[in-house]
Protein backbone atom coordinates (compact mmCIF):
# COMPACT_ATOMS: atom_id res chain seq x y z
CA UNK A 1 0.00 0.00 0.00
CA UNK A 2 0.97 3.62 -0.67
CA UNK A 3 0.17 6.83 1.09
CA UNK A 4 0.65 10.47 0.81
CA UNK A 5 1.54 12.22 4.25
CA UNK A 6 -0.15 15.53 5.10
CA UNK A 7 -2.34 15.81 2.13
CA UNK A 8 -3.00 19.42 1.61
CA UNK A 9 0.43 20.90 2.71
CA UNK A 10 3.52 21.98 0.75
CA UNK A 11 4.06 19.42 -2.25
CA UNK A 12 1.23 16.94 -0.96
CA UNK A 13 -1.43 18.55 -3.03
CA UNK A 14 -3.99 17.73 -5.87
CA UNK A 15 -1.26 17.31 -8.65
CA UNK A 16 0.39 15.06 -6.82
CA UNK A 17 -2.58 13.10 -6.14
CA UNK A 18 -3.21 13.00 -10.02
CA UNK A 19 -0.09 12.08 -11.00
CA UNK A 20 0.41 9.29 -8.39
CA UNK A 21 -3.08 6.71 -7.21
CA UNK A 22 -1.82 6.04 -3.59
CA UNK A 23 -4.52 3.58 -1.27
CA UNK A 24 -4.27 6.36 1.49
CA UNK A 25 -3.73 9.93 2.21
CA UNK A 26 -3.22 11.82 5.62
CA UNK A 27 -5.24 15.03 5.84
CA UNK A 28 -3.01 17.64 6.96
CA UNK A 29 -3.42 18.75 10.82
CA UNK A 30 -3.48 22.31 9.94
CA UNK A 31 -6.89 21.59 7.40
CA UNK A 32 -8.11 19.50 10.89
CA UNK A 33 -7.23 22.63 13.10
CA UNK A 34 -10.34 24.78 13.65
CA UNK A 35 -12.52 22.31 10.93
CA UNK A 36 -15.08 22.81 13.43
CA UNK A 37 -14.94 26.11 13.06
CA UNK A 38 -13.78 27.59 9.85
CA UNK A 39 -16.36 26.76 6.67
CA UNK A 40 -13.64 27.29 4.24
CA UNK A 41 -11.46 23.91 5.88
CA UNK A 42 -14.86 22.22 5.81
CA UNK A 43 -15.29 23.13 2.36
CA UNK A 44 -11.91 21.88 1.68
CA UNK A 45 -12.71 18.48 3.51
CA UNK A 46 -15.62 17.92 1.91
CA UNK A 47 -14.43 18.38 -1.60
CA UNK A 48 -11.14 15.73 -0.61
CA UNK A 49 -13.88 13.14 0.02
CA UNK A 50 -15.45 13.75 -2.98
CA UNK A 51 -12.31 13.79 -5.20
CA UNK A 52 -11.03 10.28 -3.09
CA UNK A 53 -14.35 8.15 -3.08
CA UNK A 54 -14.50 7.50 -7.16
CA UNK A 55 -10.73 6.03 -7.21
CA UNK A 56 -11.26 4.29 -3.37
CA UNK A 57 -8.64 6.19 -1.73
CA UNK A 58 -8.83 6.03 2.22
CA UNK A 59 -8.63 9.36 3.81
CA UNK A 60 -6.99 9.95 7.44
CA UNK A 61 -7.19 12.96 9.68
CA UNK A 62 -4.57 13.67 11.34
CA UNK A 63 -4.23 16.09 14.93
CA UNK A 64 -7.45 15.37 16.32
CA UNK A 65 -7.46 16.67 19.51
CA UNK A 66 -11.57 17.56 20.24
CA UNK A 67 -14.88 15.81 20.12
CA UNK A 68 -16.28 18.29 17.97
CA UNK A 69 -13.28 17.86 15.51
CA UNK A 70 -14.47 14.31 15.57
CA UNK A 71 -18.16 14.92 14.81
CA UNK A 72 -17.40 16.98 11.72
CA UNK A 73 -14.86 14.34 10.53
CA UNK A 74 -17.41 11.74 10.87
CA UNK A 75 -20.40 13.57 9.03
CA UNK A 76 -17.67 14.00 6.25
CA UNK A 77 -17.83 10.30 5.83
CA UNK A 78 -13.84 10.32 7.17
CA UNK A 79 -13.68 7.40 9.91
CA UNK A 80 -10.23 7.09 10.37
CA UNK A 81 -8.44 9.46 12.69
CA UNK A 82 -5.63 9.84 14.94
CA UNK A 83 -4.32 12.73 17.85
CA UNK A 84 -4.92 13.57 20.98
CA UNK A 85 -8.47 13.15 21.70
CA UNK A 86 -7.27 9.17 21.18
CA UNK A 87 -4.05 8.72 22.80
CA UNK A 88 -0.88 10.50 23.28
CA UNK A 89 1.82 9.63 21.39
CA UNK A 90 2.99 6.20 22.60
CA UNK A 91 6.94 6.28 21.86
CA UNK A 92 6.94 8.93 24.11
CA UNK A 93 6.07 6.35 27.27
CA UNK A 94 8.53 4.00 26.37
CA UNK A 95 11.32 6.04 28.08
CA UNK A 96 14.38 4.70 28.95
CA UNK A 97 13.46 0.97 27.91
CA UNK A 98 12.71 0.62 23.88
CA UNK A 99 12.19 -3.05 23.99
CA UNK A 100 9.27 -2.50 26.00
CA UNK A 101 7.25 -0.90 22.83
CA UNK A 102 9.92 -2.37 20.36
CA UNK A 103 9.98 -6.35 21.18
CA UNK A 104 12.91 -8.08 19.04
CA UNK A 105 10.77 -10.03 16.90
CA UNK A 106 10.15 -6.88 15.59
Amino acid sequence: MTAIDDFGAGFAGLSLLAEFQPDIIKLDVELIHDIDKLLVKQAIARGVVQICTDPGVRIIAEGVESVKQYQFLRRFSITLMQGFLFSKPLFEACGESASICWPNNW
